[in-house]
């Protein structure tokens, strides 16, 4: 009997739990994230007073539809810089 329970014991101590699977990252369906882009600058004219500014392109991908947007962003326009691995507002 002692024998029953020694290999029932072992039998039970070998199984193991499933291991839950770490929180995946809610989706935001909202969320356009910025994957790359690229960044130039425009030097001001002293002469006519205009001042300098940054301007490039980005690629976004939306993280529940997986759709891919290409575009421009020019601080000149308002724009701001996307930032890779963000969600950026076109």
């Amino acid at each position: 009997m002692k024998q029953l329970f020694i290999i029932a014991a072992l039998f039970l101590a070998s199984c193991s739990k499933d291991n839950p699977q770490p929180n995946k990252p809610i989706k935001d369906c909202d969320c356009d994230r910025a994957m790359e882009h690229t960044k130039f600058y425009i030097v001001g004219d002293a002469q006519t007073g205009s001042s300098g500014y940054y301007f490039g392109t980005y690629v976004l991908i939306n993280d529940c539809t997986g759709v891919q947007y290409n575009g421009n962003w020019n601080t000149n326009n308002g724009d701001s810089e996307p930032i890779n691995g963000e969600c950026y507002t076109k």
